[in-house]
């Protein structure tokens, strides 16, 4: 019998990512960006910001599971929501600057 996966939402796949990071000793979200964007094809991140704006437009965003998939510690829920806008922010970085390479 065939096994398929479901694919897992981009937004998972930058968690899951980000805590492994972390127990690599790589607590920078920069680098943690830096390092997540690069195999992925400009099609996959604007698909990672898409997945992202929704989280940050959620008028009850899943916080405290934010907290435990990404293994980060924050207070509140405005917490999150601004890391959120912060790794946003550096994932178009990205795109941007390969937009400059090419």
């Amino acid at each position: 019998m065939a096994r398929y996966s479901v694919p897992r939402d981009p937004f998972d796949q930058f968690l899951g990512s980000v805590a492994a990071d972390l127990d690599f000793g790589i607590a920078d979200d920069a680098t943690i960006v830096e390092h997540w964007c690069k195999p992925l094809s400009e099609r996959e991140l604007r698909a990672f910001l898409g997945s992202l704006d929704d989280r940050i437009r959620m008028r009850e965003l899943p916080w405290q599971q934010i907290i435990k998939d990404s293994n980060r510690h924050f207070r509140t829920c405005d917490d999150v929501r601004a890391w959120l806008v912060r790794i946003r922010s550096l994932v178009a970085v990205q795109i941007t600057d390969r937009g400059q390479k090419e």
